[in-house]
């Protein structure tokens, strides 16, 4: 098994040493060592991007893919919890949200447990876009936060850069369709756009992620035309059964 401790940079190592002198409670290190991580991370990347792919650095991402995988948990389970108080006052309204929220939990996690390609239909999306039409604006944001990561604790997919990649696209997927409902008063043209507006910063981002060497995959996985297919089926879902005003 990799162990990253070695390939530390030098000051990171001397925490690690610190920690281990004074028995510091492992969830105290774990919390110290991811944000130490997080920082240095992003302080010698976001001016040389390229740095990266330096070992140093990818023993460092570890610590801060894990720190960053908790605080989306942590955000997750709070924002739960806050809508589960909020239901309790509406027992039928608790019980069948639970109901539509545990099905569209389980669909995207148990698609890469299974042999057939259900990633060909973009299930975290296509429960997304149900949470929108069928749920509340709150719920479609949990959705887009806490989905990626209950797969991948589920399935161990998608690998934790793709799910905080994932993560981001779905929450701009949200945002861009509310704003647009605002601005354009016209649903259709809001799913459409806010889906492909999605996609293009999701590839894009990617595209550099591959470029830094932080993701190991091929830029487009699904076919162009069958995500033009399911973004064409979605925008004509919403916009058939989304009903709230504008």
């Amino acid at each position: 098994m990799y162990n990253p401790i070695p390939h530390l940079p030098h000051q990171l190592q001397r925490v690690v040493s610190w920690l281990k002198t004074r028995r510091i409670h492992p969830n105290v290190s774990f919390l110290i060592l991811g944000i130490l991580s997080t920082c240095w991370f992003l302080i010698r990347v976001i001016p040389k991007p390229s740095r990266a792919g330096y070992p140093c650095m990818q023993a460092t991402a570890p610590f801060m893919s894990g720190f960053i995988l908790y605080i989306l948990s942590l955000g997750g389970a709070a924002l739960a919890l806050k809508r589960f108080k909020q239901y309790l006052l509406h027992p039928n309204l608790l019980f069948a949200s639970l109901f539509v929220l545990v099905f569209i939990y389980l669909v995207p996690s148990f698609s890469h447990l299974i042999s057939f390609p259900l990633y060909l239909i973009e299930p975290m999306r296509l429960m997304l876009i149900l949470a929108l039409v069928h749920t509340s604006k709150k719920n479609a944001y949990l959705l887009a936060l806490t989905m990626p990561v209950f797969s991948f604790m589920i399935s161990a997919h998608p690998e934790v850069p793709k799910m905080m990649l994932i993560t981001f696209e779905l929450i701009v997927n949200v945002f861009l369709f509310y704003f647009l409902t605002k601005l354009m008063k016209h649903i259709f043209l809001s799913i459409l756009l806010s889906i492909m507006i999605s996609k293009a910063v999701y590839y894009l981002i990617k595209f550099g992620l591959i470029e830094l060497m932080v993701i190991n995959t091929g830029l487009i996985s699904t076919p162009v035309v069958i995500q033009l297919i399911m973004t064409l089926l979605f925008s004509l879902y919403v916009y058939r059964f989304y009903r709230r005003s504008l």
